[in-house]
């Protein structure tokens, strides 16, 4: 025990100075904290979160009392509830029971759920079931877009079994992971939200409709190495309007679509003529005109003509919202650019996203540290809405999804 005036404290029969003590027990929390910085860690476990709904002055709408939640679509926001999900309206009321172990955003009026461990099915809004097909997986099911969506059907009876097909095969062009259907005894088409098969399963892969055209993956009979199956583009019909000659190609947007040629990637247009020869290292969709382009290791903006408009000087570029890109010159932090490429909003934030509704989430701080918080800032770069959120996602449909956090 430490006594009045006693200058030591004893631990293990020894004296030890109480200056020595605190330096230890300091050393001790700066070590701890540098070890979770660089696992990337914070001091936030996701089984404590729990997540709301925060409108666009920063008042929270539907209070922070679900495990799990979805960003809205279509006036709904699928939720979890004591490990089930359901949806809710605008209004937080539970519009459509939780029951499912794995619910997806609304799309066309239809939403994919998992309805068992091995059963995904399309529901309406009022959650009855609406399409009698059953899928094991939710990745041979994708979202209805214009009115139709891609769906895997194996049938062994009427298919050819081809061995270890690749799927997803453009996703290796997205930085993310393609997979390998080892028996691959089934082919894409598309439905209907009535339940109906407006094209027959024919297709290696098929993608969503845009713009009234489809990404497909067509097996070539004459070719036996899958990988040298090509991309190209049907219309609703089927009907193939671009031939496949393309290693992946991408869903169109605002008239123009990437594609990836002998690893290189371009852009066409809906005729399939090239808006651009296939020489970037990388290149991303076109929105409110521009698309981002890498060239070596920087990033850049071509306009719809093909031209840069904007010098490829950037280690990060994001897509154009509401007349602004995050951007990164150098270093960890992001800002801004305007369409001139000069960076209107300070590079400051560990991580910055596009703007929506007037405002753009930002992690306050390098996006590293232990007590880094989400805000909101308006396209002058202030800060408006900071309620030292630990999860935040950008507004849709007016309103934004948050989590409060919770020590571990």
């Amino acid at each position: 025990m430490k006594r009045p005036g006693d200058p030591t404290i004893r631990s293990g029969g020894k004296a030890v100075h109480p200056g020595i003590d605190k330096i230890l027990y300091w050393m001790l929390i700066l070590v701890l904290a540098a070890f979770v910085s660089a696992c990337n860690l914070h001091p936030i476990s996701r089984s404590l979160t729990r997540y709301g709904y925060m409108d666009t002055t920063g008042r929270v709408v539907i209070q922070m009392q679900f495990k799990d939640a979805r960003s809205f679509s279509e006036g709904l926001a699928a939720v979890e509830v004591d490990g089930k999900w359901g949806y809710i309206d605008r209004n937080g009321q539970v519009v459509i029971q939780p029951q499912f172990h794995q619910a997806r955003a609304f799309k066309n009026g239809r939403a994919r759920v998992k309805v068992s461990p091995d059963s995904w099915r399309y529901i309406d809004r009022t959650g009855r079931i609406a399409i009698d097909i059953d899928f094991k997986w939710d990745i041979y099911a994708r979202d209805f877009s214009e009115g139709l969506a891609a769906v895997y059907i194996e049938d062994r009876g009427r298919f050819e079994c081809l061995a270890s097909v690749d799927q997803d095969v453009r996703e290796k062009y997205n930085d993310s992971n393609l997979y390998g259907a080892r028996q691959f005894c089934g082919r894409w088409g598309f439905i209907s939200p009535a339940d109906a098969f407006n094209i027959e399963p024919q297709f290696i892969e098929a993608f969503d409709f845009s713009e009234g055209l489809a990404a497909v993956r067509v097996r070539d009979p004459n070719v036996q190495d899958q990988k040298n199956w090509r991309y190209g583009y049907i219309d609703s019909t089927g009907a193939l309007v671009i031939a496949p000659q393309f290693e992946a190609a991408f869903d169109f947007s605002e008239g123009i679509a990437r594609v990836v040629i002998a690893g290189r990637k371009g852009f066409i247009d809906k005729t399939g003529k090239r808006l651009t020869e296939a020489t970037f290292d990388d290149a991303k969709d076109f929105h409110e005109g521009l698309a981002q382009v890498k060239i070596g290791d920087r990033w850049g903006y071509i306009d719809r003509t093909g031209k840069i408009v904007i010098p490829a000087e950037f280690t990060i570029a994001g897509r154009f919202s509401e007349g602004l890109a995050a951007a990164r010159r150098s270093g960890i932090l992001g800002g801004y650019i305007d369409r001139t490429g000069t960076m209107v909003i300070s590079e400051q934030f560990g991580v910055a996203w596009p703007f929506s509704d007037g405002l753009a989430r930002v992690r306050i701080g390098d996006g590293r540290g232990l007590f880094d918080n989400w805000g909101y800032i308006d396209r002058s770069g202030k800060v408006v809405i900071s309620r030292d959120l630990k999860a935040g996602w950008p507004f849709s449909e007016g309103l934004a999804l948050v989590g409060n956090g919770g020590l571990i």
